[in-house]
């Protein structure tokens, strides 16, 4: 579990450091889930694939460093 919640960690830094979006983290039963939360009444669809596409190039370049 320690390895699983580093790398989401890991995720929510990478994906906060852009700046455009920020995620969360919250713990559950010991693991920690990253955790976004468009609730804002401005937030709009694009915004949301924004923050989709910055999560997924960031879990893309994590695993990719992974693997090198």
């Amino acid at each position: 579990i320690d390895r699983l919640n580093q790398q989401t960690q890991a995720l929510i830094d990478r994906v906060n450091q852009d700046g455009r979006v920020v995620i969360s983290g919250a713990h559950l039963h010991g693991r920690l889930y990253a955790r976004l939360a468009p609730l804002q009444f401005k937030t709009h669809k694009q915004h949301v694939d924004v923050a989709v596409d910055l999560i997924a190039d960031a879990a893309c370049a994590l695993l990719a460093e992974q693997v090198s």
